[in-house]
């Protein structure tokens, strides 16, 4: 088991989920074969790598070695812009190094070994990114992309994301920083026991794993008690990883024992994150202390999450997590989030929505915007150091 002792330091979190964004992507892949780079621009005059992931057990495996994914959330979206403006949320082409490459920095600082990408163009040249993570093999951050699929097009525009899913894959395949892809996020829905969603769901991950047979396949599932895995677990014979967004507080509970009667495959905690909020007047701002609370919980819980991983012990099921998220998302509770509860309804203001509390955070209210370990202008807050200690080492 993982042990982790840690000075008790603040912290902080970041969300973000693309609901009712639309993605759009032209047709034709191109694919540019990548170059090895250090982050100083140097190109590593060497062969390409390759990077085989395949699982054993409730293991993630890299080159035949145990791995764990010490995971963030990133879709960078500035504020004033929204995923449904160009370029839909796709900050990972090279005109907008001047966002990803301070960031890629940031995360390699707290020990981030794996980045989580919602969605991108798959036609798009996504290399100079893409190198800039892998950064020539020196302390590699491997990138884990999917592509918009909200619930319902799985089965109603299934040729459409089958056509787009085969095109992320070709285009990526040979990279070293590609560990896998995500079958869309939060979507199954209300077809959790329609067997012609998972049969859909499963030819998906079946057509990544035939172009990209070393690549690993996962989904982003709400946590709904493992009503998902169990009831899509005749079905996923393609998929590598069950990938479950998990809100629980502090202490995830019982979702590691209720995971292993549920499922034999690996588990990646696709979402855990805190919003930095506290609320004055039913408005919320930034919590005191530049929100130790929410690093006291990000401590706890990696800590938990950690003394169940697998990659140190094979019976544990834990094979990694992805933080929510890397910074603020300005966008999120825009009308027609806010469905009639009092908002600013601007991508360009921090909005709220009046009418999400839960126990689950210390601040105890679901403020979408401010789930950053970072704000907007990428002032760090006190969970990037409790991160750092844990993962920094």
């Amino acid at each position: 088991m993982k042990k982790f002792t840690i000075l008790a330091i603040p912290a902080v979190i970041l969300a973000f989920i693309f609901a009712g964004t639309q993605f759009t992507s032209p047709e034709n892949p191109a694919f540019t074969k990548p170059v090895s780079v250090n982050e100083d621009r140097t190109e590593i005059q060497s062969p390409q790598d390759v990077t085989n992931w395949t699982t054993e057990g409730y293991q993630v495996k890299l080159n035949n070695k145990p791995f764990f994914a010490k995971g963030m959330g990133y879709q960078p979206v500035p504020v004033g812009s929204h995923p449904n403006d160009y370029p839909n949320g796709d900050y990972f082409m090279k005109e907008y190094s001047n966002i990803y490459e301070p960031d890629i920095k940031k995360m390699r600082d707290m020990g981030v070994n794996a980045i989580k990408i919602y969605s991108w163009y798959p036609d798009k040249d996504h290399n100079d990114f893409l190198n800039k993570c892998y950064n020539g093999g020196n302390k590699p951050i491997y990138v884990a992309v999917g592509y918009f699929m909200p619930p319902g097009t799985i089965i109603g525009e299934f040729d459409a994301k089958l056509k787009l899913f085969k095109q992320l894959a070709e285009s990526t395949k040979n990279h070293p920083a590609i560990m896998g892809y995500m079958l869309g996020n939060e979507n199954v829905g209300g077809d959790v026991n329609n067997s012609a969603f998972w049969t859909n769901y499963n030819k998906i991950a079946a057509a990544l794993k035939s172009i990209a047979p070393n690549k690993l396949t996962f989904t982003g599932l709400v946590d709904d008690g493992m009503a998902s895995v169990k009831a899509g677990n005749n079905y996923m014979v393609n998929l590598d990883v069950w990938g479950i967004n998990v809100f629980r507080g502090k202490t995830l509970g019982n979702f590691y024992s209720t995971y292993q009667s549920a499922s034999k495959k690996p588990c990646f905690i696709t979402e855990l994150g805190f919003p930095a909020t506290v609320r004055e007047n039913g408005v919320p701002k930034m919590m005191p202390d530049n929100a130790d609370d929410v690093g006291e919980y990000a401590e706890d819980v990696l800590n938990e999450i950690h003394n169940n991983s697998s990659d140190d012990e094979p019976d544990d099921p834990i094979a990694g997590v992805f933080w929510f998220m890397f910074c603020d998302e300005w966008w999120k509770q825009e009308c027609p989030a806010c469905y009639g509860s009092p908002c600013a309804c601007s991508k360009s203001t921090h909005d709220f929505t009046k009418d999400n509390y839960t126990d689950n955070f210390p601040g105890k209210y679901w403020d979408e915007e401010w789930f950053g370990l970072y704000t907007a202008d990428r002032q760090p807050r006190a969970a990037v150091n409790v991160i750092k200690e844990l993962w920094g080492h």
